[in-house]
């Protein structure tokens, strides 16, 4: 699914579909907020950030620090990508 979605991803299945001795990739992202991250599973999946549903007041602070993770979150995997690339 990820795939579909990700050109890069896209390719590095394609290069490694008949490799046995492969090497499983791990993003360990320690400082990604729980919330932001189910954030992001669900737009991959749905192609939709709703955070008003996560939160019982949709104008509190809470919804826009959220947002602000989901976005940090973007970076960091974007910078995991781009050094990823490079290697």
């Amino acid at each position: 699914m990820i795939a579909a979605r990700c050109e890069f991803l896209k390719q590095k299945l394609r290069q490694t579909k008949n490799c046995k001795n492969l090497v499983p990739m791990v993003v360990q992202l320690p400082d990604a907020d729980p919330v932001a991250f189910r954030f992001v599973l669900d737009y991959i999946y749905t192609d939709k950030i709703d955070p008003t549903k996560k939160f019982s007041d949709p104008y509190s602070n809470d919804v826009v620090l959220a947002m602000m993770d989901v976005y940090r979150l973007a970076v960091d995997v974007s910078v995991f990508f781009k050094l990823v690339m490079k290697v």
